[in-house]
């Protein structure tokens, strides 16, 4: 079973120890109610701090989940880009569907 771990190299910067705590907030609050969470997703709503975490630790939100968070990360879509979460628990199997916005039918409302 997934849970989060800090690591260590996060409490040396306020800011990114509480951006780790904000991230972790977010994911569990997500998996109340969801099996995946995109970390698109997850970069939007983090909004400014991604830039801040990004630039503190040199790191990609991706990366730095990996490295300090024990969560299975999936991959998907057609060129394997698009990164989610998995909750504890759940199949590595269940993000079958594209999101929202690689569904054609989205994309053909612009058309």
């Amino acid at each position: 079973m997934a849970t989060t771990m800090a690591n260590e190299g996060t409490e040396g910067d306020p800011d990114v120890s509480r951006i780790a705590a904000r991230i972790d907030q977010l994911i569990k609050e997500n998996f109340k109610s969801e099996k995946i969470y995109y970390l698109a997703r997850l970069g939007i709503e983090l909004g400014e701090d991604r830039l801040i975490l990004e630039k503190r630790t040199g790191k990609k939100l991706g990366h730095f989940i990996r490295e300090n968070f024990d969560y299975e990360i999936g991959t998907g879509g057609q060129h394997k880009n698009v990164l989610y979460l998995i909750a504890p628990g759940a199949s590595a199997g269940i993000a079958t569907a594209a999101p929202p916005r690689y569904v054609p039918r989205f994309w053909a409302a612009f058309a």
